[in-house]
């Protein structure tokens, strides 16, 4: 190769570095068009938007006003395009698909040091399945590709000024305010951009640029009466350990190397090239990548494969394109990676068409993690429009219309999306999964041994849907009565009556939880280890003097007092996995899983006590079937050294 070919694969003509954008970015248009899709979630969405318009507040549900959605800067934008075109469907493709080419085209002209760069980043991006799955959806991910990249063209502006810092913050707020857990990846480069100021002018930049969050966040304390979306506490009541979580969000990223290696290799190679090139700002920014990667593992990751691996990718992408890269074989090496990676995975980007989905027997993978574009194309992806039939066009959209033509008033059910747009604003959606219901995010779930983070649904307690439809509190556990009210006040009540002032500041502060946990433990049946069998590990007959029959809710079981025996021997009827809990003075110090064959039989057993509630003393047991069926056997328990 001559040294001036070598140079303009390096530094091409302005005129050729142009064509060469132009290509490319042609490419990942067409990429989108081919692969353009609504999710159910995004119409949830888009029912508060509807309620919006019609003057019945932000609400999800009209006269309850809960925060269902966790991107309120997308949310306005979208409003803002419906108050003009009228159809969510195709105007959320439409946008999306502009926005996702501006910040493709930004990332290209301005975080990019060369072409080279430039041409790696946008074949990472088009050939990365999460990238291009999240690009469209109907979700806030482009927003947030491009308020990422936004920041990362100021940061890397390298003039350290208050007026810099005022922009960092408010492209910082902005991206906050799109999601909020993207505060994670642009806090160190922050925190960082205000150090080397450090005045009191910096301080009113940041101040002045947070802004429009702080002013959400108030709304919203205010508004709803809590200061996070409702999905924050359905995901923060779930009653699985943190371990337990953690394991599963390990399981999200693996997913994502099994299936779309290039989106992980790209985030680790991001990482690593700003460790390797020691450049304080491509470190903090890498740090930033590494903190949000802490929260999604945190939090289990999500049921939606990729979807919370988008913004860390594009952030990666930064640091890869604004490096200079000078040597022909780097490139070329780089650049052949990519594409082994992206073009050799099961369903590449470039390849997707009308049929993806159609045909797979399954969407998702051992841990409940989805293929969400797969899931949805085939009734919902703008290949599959048909002439003569509205789109979305599928099962959950039909249930919806099915819904509203009956003359329902309240419906259960766990598709707060399709479902329930298309059953219309007169219909009181009440969420099994607790994502659009105020109450019912506030309980735990139905216990499961193999759960995933789609399988989190609510019993509706006895009495609730009544409540919903009398509009009088009917609710049978007292203590969850009187939480409801407390809580109703708040979503319900007139805005400025003091009373739901103050049990604003209540429940947020916790001054009722006791009542919950008042209602889950009352669910259970309560014995003492007096009243159960002592049973060897011989054959145990059915229905012995002191076999005692619980609900799908569990048994807890007294001890008379404190034990610190390491093992247990008990009987169970062999018709489900079961969670076994010790606690002490109401608090789980250590849980067990007692598998099963499903028989049908009664089995007997012996089960290790967890070391730390062996070491501590427990005084109650719980048991905790995984499976909804109507009731269960207990054989006898024995507590062994």
């Amino acid at each position: 190769m001559t040294t001036e070919l070598a140079n303009d694969i390096r530094n091409p003509r302005p005129e050729m570095r142009n064509v060469i954008l132009a290509m490319l970015i042609s490419l990942y248009g067409i990429v989108l068009i081919r692969t353009a899709w609504v999710d159910d979630y995004a119409y949830g969405t888009f029912r508060t938007i509807v309620n919006f318009m019609a003057n019945q507040g932000l609400v999800y549900n009209p006269g309850e006003r809960v925060q269902v959605f966790s991107h309120p800067l997308w949310l306005f934008f979208l409003a803002v395009i419906d108050n003009y075109y009228h159809d969510f469907y195709y105007a959320s493709l439409g946008i999306s698909i502009v926005i996702s080419i501006a910040a493709v085209i930004i990332l290209a002209r301005w975080v990019s040091v060369s072409t080279i760069s430039a041409t790696i980043g946008i074949s990472i991006l088009v050939l990365s399945r999460a990238f291009v799955d999240y690009s469209t959806s109907g979700l806030e991910n482009p927003l947030s590709h491009l308020l990422v990249i936004l920041f990362l063209v100021l940061y890397f502006s390298k003039t350290p000024t208050v007026r810099r810092l005022f922009f960092l913050s408010l492209v910082a707020a902005l991206g906050t305010l799109n999601r909020l857990d993207a505060i994670l990846l642009f806090l160190p480069a922050l925190i960082y951009s205000f150090w080397k100021i450090r005045s009191k002018q910096a301080i009113i930049a940041v101040v002045l640029g947070f802004l429009p969050m702080i002013i959400w966040e108030a709304f919203s304390l205010f508004y709803y009466g809590f200061p996070f979306p409702n999905t924050f506490y359905t995901k923060l009541n779930t009653g699985i350990p943190v371990a337990e979580m953690s394991q599963q969000g390990l399981f999200y990223l693996y997913n994502s190397i099994n299936t779309d290696p290039l989106t992980m290799i790209a985030i680790i190679g991001g990482i690593t090239v700003a460790l390797l090139d020691r450049n304080l700002c491509h470190i903090l920014i890498a740090l930033g990548i590494f903190l949000y990667l802490m929260y999604v593992v945190g939090i289990g990751g999500d049921y939606m494969a990729g979807r919370f691996l988008t913004i860390p990718l594009v952030a990666a992408v930064g640091i890869i394109v604004n490096r200079p890269m000078e040597a022909r074989a780097e490139y070329f090496i780089i650049l052949g990676v990519v594409a082994i990676l992206g073009l050799t995975v099961p369903y590449p980007t470039l390849t997707s068409g009308d049929n993806y989905g159609a045909g797979w027997q399954s969407y998702v993978d051992r841990w409940g993690i989805s293929d969400a574009r797969a899931e949805y194309y085939q009734g919902a992806g703008l290949l599959s429009t048909k002439r003569y039939l509205d789109m979305p066009n599928n099962a959950l959209v039909q249930k919806g219309l099915e819904i509203q033509r009956s003359g329902q008033t309240i419906y259960e059910t766990d598709s707060i999306g399709f479902t329930g747009f298309y059953a219309g604003r007169g219909v009181h959606i009440i969420d099994t999964r607790g994502l659009a219901d105020p109450l019912l995010a506030r309980l735990n779930p139905a216990s499961k041994v193999y759960w995933t983070m789609a399988e989190f649904t609510r019993s509706v307690p006895a009495g609730y849907a009544e409540t919903i439809s009398s509009g009088k509190n009917e609710i049978a556990n007292k203590d969850l009565a009187e939480y409801y009210d407390k809580l109703s006040l708040v979503v319900s009540g007139r805005l400025t009556d003091p009373r739901r002032l103050l049990e604003i500041w209540k429940l947020n502060f916790g001054y009722y939880d006791p009542l919950i946990k008042a209602y889950e433990d009352s669910i259970l049946l309560h014995v003492s280890l007096s009243d159960i069998n002592h049973p060897g590990l011989s054959s145990v007959p059915r229905n012995a003097n002191g076999d005692i029959i619980f609900p799908v809710s569990g048994i807890k079981i007294a001890l008379d007092q404190p034990s610190h025996f390491r093992h247990m021997q008990i009987t169970l009827e062999d018709k489900t996995a079961y969670i076994i809990i010790f606690s002490k003075n109401g608090q789980e110090i250590g849980r067990q899983i007692m598998e099963g064959s499903y028989t049908q039989n009664l089995m007997a057993m012996t089960i290790g006590v967890p070391p730390g509630a062996a070491s501590k003393g427990y005084d109650h047991i719980t048991i905790l079937p995984s499976n909804p069926l109507p009731n269960y056997l207990l054989g006898g328990i024995k507590l062994l050294p």
